[in-house]
């Protein structure tokens, strides 16, 4: 038996593909173009992932910046979950021990801010 559509299963189908690609644009404008890098719950600085280098927090950690993703290269910290997470270009990375948060920001949250470095 061949079952045809009826108009409820076409709208539903056509909302749920303008849904998809609503979200896929959404998604790809929304890009992470900067990082903020928080110390002590105040902002340590803020920094463009397309700088490769290298950021020493006092001797508590060394986080790196290379092609767009960031990661906690080194850290004083004990079970160093921080570090074992790796490289990153969209999740947080936090270091509970150190106090140190690394969140990304796009392009429109950046324009808000000031950047800050030490």
């Amino acid at each position: 038996m061949i079952k045809i559509l009826t108009k409820t299963d076409i709208c539903i189908i056509t909302l749920i593909l303008l849904s998809s690609i609503l979200f896929f644009f959404y998604s790809n404008n929304n890009q992470q173009t900067e990082i903020i890098i928080n110390h002590n719950n105040e902002i340590y600085t803020q920094i463009l992932l397309t700088e490769d280098k290298n950021i020493y927090i006092d001797t508590q950690a060394i986080i790196e910046i290379k092609e767009e993703k960031v990661r906690i290269l080194k850290s004083s910290c004990k079970n160093q979950l921080c570090v074992i997470q790796g490289w990153s270009s969209k999740q947080p990375i936090i270091c509970v021990p150190n106090k140190i948060m690394i969140e990304f920001v796009g392009e429109k949250e950046a324009k808000d801010r000031l950047f800050i470095t030490h």
